[in-house]
């Protein structure tokens, strides 16, 4: 894992209260200054997510009424769902990968997984600009699909000590 360089100057009683920590428990600065932006980062994280959750559930209200909705935001629409739709066939590849790694992959898998990210292909190629009904199908089936896997992926991960 690369890593970058940052600076930033604490206040002396932040300083002197990290100062205390490595004294006390023998760990570095360092070790501390990550985990507190690391808990901090999950915690912000967190909320601009719930922030954008909710932002979107207003912008989705409005395109309840589709023959309503202005050309930008049913294009909008159209292109989420398709990318939803690329999303899933992202996933398969990955999950494809990550079994081709294994010391002895389970073939049946790989192939089920190989079909569901063509027919996803075929799914997002085929999809009409003005077939509301598909879309919202594809939304209501494979975004919380999406987003499990991309709150798996954003899950730490840590080694067996």
């Amino acid at each position: 894992m690369s890593t970058t360089l940052m600076s930033f100057r604490p206040d002396s009683h932040l300083a002197s209260r990290l100062e205390r920590l490595t004294i006390l428990t023998g760990r570095s600065k360092t070790y501390y200054l990550k985990e507190a932006l690391r808990v901090s980062l999950d915690a912000f994280e967190k909320e601009a997510f719930e922030q954008a959750k909710s932002r979107k559930e207003m912008k989705m209200n409005k395109m309840d009424n589709y023959e309503e909705a202005s050309m930008t935001q049913r294009l909008a629409w159209f292109e989420t769902a398709q990318e939803v739709c690329g999303l899933m066939g992202v996933i398969r590849r990955d999950w494809i990968r990550s079994e081709k790694r294994k010391e002895f992959p389970d073939q049946d898998k790989i192939r089920q997984w190989k079909e569901e990210a063509f027919n996803y292909e075929i799914e997002r190629e085929d999809l009409r600009f003005d077939d509301i009904q598909e879309q919202e199908r594809i939304f209501r089936e494979y975004s919380p699909q999406v987003k499990a896997e991309f709150r798996k992926a954003q899950e730490p991960v840590y080694a067996a000590a």
